[in-house]
């Protein structure tokens, strides 16, 4: 069995977009020879009760236009990179890059649904239908999926 070596990536965990680091780790290993390929900051109870008290405090007001613009943002962001993030999710996972660079695709495809486009009522929920916009042949089966999706975020409720 051949061994791939890779420099191993420490990432912290994420709190309303800020960076937090933990001397408590998650230990991410490659599947097939078991080899560490990352770690991530593990969160305490103390860092979630502060997400739950900042996500209730709430944010600013944003359009779907605003929404829209994020995402169109994090699509391109995710698309410049999509190499690296196939490998990413290849290295934790264990599948082969085929089908990690499809879940990339189909990733790029959620940041680019922009409600309005899709749906010309304001109903809460819209149907979103993946017709083979990806060239590619390999990606083939992204024909006529579909998922409901909420047009507007979800908040926490109390």
């Amino acid at each position: 069995m051949s061994t791939i070596t890779q420099k191993t990536i420490q990432l912290p965990s994420y709190i309303c977009g800020r960076p937090i680091s933990t001397d408590s780790q998650l230990l991410v290993h490659y599947p097939y020879d078991n080899s560490l390929v990352g770690t991530v900051s593990k969160l305490g109870p103390d860092h979630i009760d502060s997400l739950i008290e900042e996500s209730l405090a709430g944010g600013a007001d944003t359009t779907r236009y605003d929404r829209s613009a994020v995402l169109n943002t994090a699509r391109e962001l995710l698309l410049e990179r999509a190499d690296e993030f196939a490998n990413l999710i290849r290295m934790e996972t264990g599948l082969c890059m085929r089908e990690t660079q499809y879940e990339v695709v189909v990733l790029a495809m959620y940041f680019n649904l922009e409600p309005a486009k899709h749906s010309k009522t304001t109903d809460k929920f819209f149907r979103a239908t993946f017709l083979r916009r990806a060239r590619s042949e390999k990606f083939s089966r992204l024909a006529n999926h579909s998922d409901w999706l909420l047009r507007s975020p979800l908040s926490i409720i109390h």
